[in-house]
């Protein structure tokens, strides 16, 4: 080995640049050759004595090893700071990543209810909607239907307090739902007519295939199949056949009566148009009535065209609220 190269080798060893395996093989080199035991002792004994007094020849010695120690410790405690700088600013962005996840999650979490609007038709009337999916939506008279502007979520849910016809727009992935009262009515794409007043609940199948079921619990669900009604009765929900189609003419504006009894009669003239009748002409209870009556005629003009078949008189309190027969 030159002598240059061995001192680069001695250098590399005082400032910790060499592998284990090199230092061996350094130390076994100066133990034979003389030369590089005295060269290695040298550089020893000046690097320890300007160490410690910090002034004479052996400084200016020892002072090339001295600026390339201190160059490479510099280096190394810069590279420790960096290190453990890295290790702070990694912890700083799991910290982050952490703070962000839960404000993303906060923010899921806290993420304001689905805004409804609300169509109510008033006594007489009735109105057709388009929801936002393309379903067609027809409300009867007395009736409220709360809806959002855009389904989200994965469902379409509707609020129904009153009458109702819906032809709903197909998608399988996305059921469409009707909750009145305590009820639900679930569907994907089909037809169907909820009829739900004042503790009445009635849901008429018209086309396709519907679940009715009370919403907090869908154990006791009935799928309805065409031409099939599920009605609450005596605290349960049945299943029966659907009596009249002809009863969802209410939608294009027609009320139709068939085989009704004049009491059934006059509970649907009360709810639509938002009136008391009072009978007292027992004669009246029980006569069944068959006919169809436009629904803008109003109340009077029904009453008499069924006073030709059953003869009554009827008169209106002040208010137009009450009507009394006699």
């Amino acid at each position: 080995m030159s002598k240059m190269d061995m001192n680069e080798q001695i250098e590399k060893y005082f400032i910790g640049k060499l592998t284990s395996a090199q230092k061996n093989e350094l130390l076994e080199w100066t133990i034979d050759d003389s030369d590089a035991k005295n060269e290695f002792s040298g550089i020893l004994n000046s690097l320890a004595f300007a160490a410690s007094t910090g002034s004479g020849d052996d400084v200016q010695k020892a002072r090339p090893y001295q600026r390339n120690f201190r160059k490479l410790k510099n280096r190394k405690m810069a590279r420790d700071f960096f290190i453990g700088l890295s290790k702070y600013a990694a912890i700083l962005v799991v910290g982050m990543c952490i703070a962000w996840w839960i404000l993303q999650k906060l923010q899921v979490e806290e993420k304001p209810a689905v805004s409804y609007q609300k169509l109510t038709v008033p006594a007489g009337q009735r109105a057709m909607l388009t929801l936002a999916d393309g379903t067609t939506v027809w409300i009867n008279s007395k009736s409220t239907l709360e809806y959002p502007g855009v389904f989200t979520d994965g469902k379409r849910e509707v609020k129904l307090t009153g009458e109702a016809y819906f032809d709903v727009a197909p998608n399988p992935a996305q059921a469409f739902i009707v909750k009145s009262g305590k009820f639900s009515t679930q569907a994907t794409g089909t037809q169907f007519n909820v009829f739900a007043y004042n503790g009445f609940f009635i849901v008429s199948l018209v086309e396709g295939q519907v679940k009715v079921y009370e919403t907090n619990t869908a154990r006791n669900a009935i799928v309805l199949s065409p031409n099939e009604q599920a009605a609450w009765t005596n605290e349960r929900l049945v299943k029966k056949s659907l009596p009249d189609t002809n009863d969802f003419l209410w939608k294009e504006g027609i009320y139709s009566f068939d085989d009704m009894t004049f009491p059934a009669i006059v509970e649907k003239l009360e709810l639509y148009y938002d009136v008391q009748i009072h009978i007292n002409n027992k004669e009246l209870m029980m006569h069944k009535y068959t006919g169809k009556f436009r629904q803008r005629d109003g109340i009077e003009s029904v009453l008499k065209v069924i006073q030709m078949d059953y003869p009554f008189v009827y008169r209106k309190s002040e208010d137009g609220r009450n009507i009394y027969i006699q």
